[in-house]
């Protein structure tokens, strides 16, 4: 067993204004099976390369593990099946490998085959099962249930289940209950860790939602209303100043505004630091607005009338001078 320490790490892709990661701060147990979730867009991909050392950051990610990406894009696409996987782990031997691949119900055949004849689901399980073959490696997988159907899905959870040490990103959450004992959720500001599967994770995860979204929803009105009090105070100071137009003494009138002014502005000064106080409160839960279509009324009687038409293929009639019409209403 070993750890990878992650200390403040911060990453911002090149010429966007908001950081993916902030000051994240993560252990990672190398034996866990750690399912990776999140919505789409906040950065599964980009963790997994920043763990890989693919991007860099700021911050530090420490560790003693050998990280391997899945998939490698980077390997030859052509070529003996065999000698594509010797490139990509040299000190694996090849009945390693057939023993892998019988675990996922694959011939070792098919290491004597080229590599762009297999399918792509045969690809993937060629690829993980000389992944899995070495050693002290800490697999990253990102979505390696792409290229198959729905018996070679079944294989791969049942082969993923024996195996440990990996961070699977799966949109799948039949595969993240079959194969994870820990999920590493992306929340809109920070990653929080929970031991259990999906299923796990994700009714907790909806429990805290709901608590969270009644404590946003105090917290916006109490905002709200701290705002309003504060564009009150400096509405008021402008008023007191404007008292200096048109009075016979300017000075002592400018003297009373400047102090009006003042409190005023203190006012408004406590109230805006209590609104950032308040949003700091905030959690960090995702809130989706309704998705709601608004359909166009379609205003004639009539929506589609064939008149003397001809159905067929190619030298086959089907119908000929045939007639049809459909009215709003008819059903």
């Amino acid at each position: 067993m070993s750890l990878i320490q992650i200390s403040h790490l911060t990453f911002t892709h090149e010429g966007a204004f908001e950081p993916v990661f902030q000051d994240v701060n993560l252990q990672l147990d190398t034996t866990w099976k750690l399912g990776l979730v999140g919505r789409n867009g906040r950065g599964k991909t980009t963790f997994l390369h920043l763990l890989d050392g693919t991007l860099d950051s700021r911050g530090a990610v420490q560790h003693h593990a050998h990280i391997r990406y899945f998939p490698d894009t980077s390997i030859p696409q052509t070529g003996l099946t065999s000698t594509i996987l010797e490139s990509i782990a040299p000190l694996v031997e090849r009945w390693q490998i057939e023993i892998e691949l019988a675990q996922l119900e694959e011939d070792g055949g098919l290491l004597d085959q080229q590599w762009e004849t297999l399918s792509a689901g045969q690809q993937t399980k060629a690829l993980l099962a000389t992944l899995f073959a070495q050693e002290e490696h800490f697999l990253l997988l990102d979505e390696p249930t792409n290229h198959l159907d729905a018996q070679a899905k079944q294989v791969l959870e049942s082969y993923l289940a024996t195996k440990e040490g990996f961070i699977l990103v799966s949109h799948d959450r039949q595969v993240l209950d079959a194969c994870c004992d820990h999920i590493l959720f992306l929340n809109r500001t920070t990653i929080a860790i929970q031991k259990g599967n999906f299923s796990q994770w994700y009714a907790n995860q909806q429990a805290q939602d709901a608590r969270e979204i009644q404590t946003n929803q105090r917290l916006r009105k109490e905002i709200k209303r701290l705002e309003v009090s504060a564009r009150r105070a400096t509405g008021w100071a402008d008023e007191v100043e404007k008292t200096k137009i048109g009075a016979g003494d300017k000075g002592y009138v400018g003297h009373m505004a400047a102090k009006a002014m003042k409190r005023a502005k203190n006012i408004e000064a406590r109230k805006l630091e209590q609104v950032e106080e308040r949003k700091s409160l905030l959690k960090d839960v995702e809130e989706i607005e309704p998705l709601s279509i608004e359909t166009i009324p379609f205003h004639h009687e009539r929506y589609l009338l064939f008149d003397h038409c001809k159905l067929a293929y190619p030298s086959h009639p089907l119908l000929e001078d045939f007639q049809f019409e459909l009215k709003r209403g008819d059903r």
